[in-house]
C-alpha cells in the first residue's frame, strides 16, 4: 500500500462519518418520509460499506456474507446501547452508526494494507533496517 492509498481509506473513513452528520441534520430538520428513508438506508450502507469495502481479496459471497453481519451487528448493538441509556434519538443512532461505520472501515483499510505498510516512515526514522 502507498501512502496516496492509504490516505484514500482514511479519507473514505472521514466521508463515511461526514455523510453521518449531514444525515443526521437532514432527520433533525425534517420529519418527513424522505427523512426517514435516507436515515433507514444510511444505516443499511454505511456498516456494509465499512466492512465490505476494504476486503478486497474476499469473494463477492464472503463480503455480502460479512456486510449483512456488520450491518445487522452495528444497529443492533447502537440501538440496544442508546434505549438502555434512555438517551435514543433519530439523528443520535445515525451519527453513532456513521462515527462506528467510519472507525471500522479506517482500521480495515489498515490492515487490509498488511503489515508494516501503514508504520514505514516510523521505521525508517528509528534506523532500523529491512530485508529487500
Amino acid at each position: 500500500m502507498t501512502r496516496r492509498s492509504g490516505a484514500v481509506g482514511v479519507g473514505v473513513g472521514v466521508l463515511i462519518v461526514a455523510s453521518a452528520v449531514l444525515v443526521a441534520l437532514l432527520v433533525r430538520a425534517s420529519s418527513g418520509g424522505a427523512a426517514t428513508a435516507t436515515a433507514a438506508a444510511f444505516l443499511v450502507v454505511a456498516p456494509a460499506v465499512a466492512v465490505a469495502g476494504p476486503l478486497r481479496r474476499a469473494d463477492a459471497l464472503s463480503r455480502t456474507v460479512l456486510a449483512l453481519g456488520a450491518v445487522l451487528a452495528v444497529d443492533t448493538v447502537v440501538a440496544q446501547t442508546m434505549v438502555s441509556a434512555d438517551a435514543w434519538s433519530r439523528p443520535g443512532g445515525v451519527l453513532a452508526v456513521g462515527l462506528i461505520s467510519g472507525a471500522v472501515w479506517t482500521v480495515l483499510w489498515r490492515r487490509a494494507a498488511g503489515p508494516g505498510t501503514a508504520t514505514a516512515p516510523a521505521r525508517a526514522t528509528a534506523g532500523s533496517r529491512e530485508p529487500r
